[in-house]
């Protein structure tokens, strides 16, 4: 795979949108950052805490549609 992970640290005021937003170019992918990181929502990160963004994002399309396929087989 490849997936790099940059690393960012969490600041007092951020958002996952606004993250996503920065990364993405669409805010509305703030739930990529947050699954990949295991955390339900921003309210989960703590000011100083280093999260991880995936990249690129045709990268994570591929994996997570991969998953999706993998689940659809098992079930």
């Amino acid at each position: 795979r490849n997936l790099k992970r940059v690393p960012y640290v969490w600041k007092s005021n951020d958002r996952l949108s606004n993250i996503a937003y920065e990364f993405y170019g669409d805010s509305s992918l703030w739930w990529i950052i947050a699954w990949y990181n295991q955390v339900p929502t921003e309210h989960h990160i703590s000011e100083g805490q280093t999260i991880r963004i995936p990249l690129p994002l045709e990268e994570i399309r591929r994996i997570l549609i991969n998953s999706d396929s993998m689940a659809s087989d098992n079930g």
